[in-house]
């Protein structure tokens, strides 16, 4: 196998003097998210308001039960990550992977 080396970027952590202002968190400013069809085993809820925020819940939980959870739910929304800016303190960049492809010569 041929040799290779690259250089590492560093990547910047420092959240306060970031250059971007932060993205609103799904909470506050829901993104329009595209729902797939789910198995008749389960089933979409909705945290917010207008189809917003959703959940996937088994579909044989009765109204009670749902509530319950639902109760639950909304008071640790903020907990929960709907899109990869959601997640408190890791920069989106941590998250992507980059592969490098090279050609060889055969």
């Amino acid at each position: 196998m041929g040799a290779h080396s690259y250089a590492l970027e560093k990547l910047d952590l420092d959240l306060k003097n970031r250059p971007s202002p932060p993205v609103k968190p799904s909470i506050e400013e829901p993104s329009v998210l595209e729902l797939k069809q789910l198995p008749n085993h389960l089933r979409y809820v909705f945290l917010g308001t207008n189809n917003t925020l959703p959940i996937i819940l088994a579909a044989d939980l009765n109204e009670e039960q749902v509530q319950e959870v639902m109760k639950v739910l909304r008071r640790y929304k903020r907990a929960i990550g709907w899109t990869i800016t959601d997640i408190i303190g890791i920069p989106p960049r941590i998250c992507t992977t980059r592969f490098i492809l090279r050609r060889t010569a055969t």
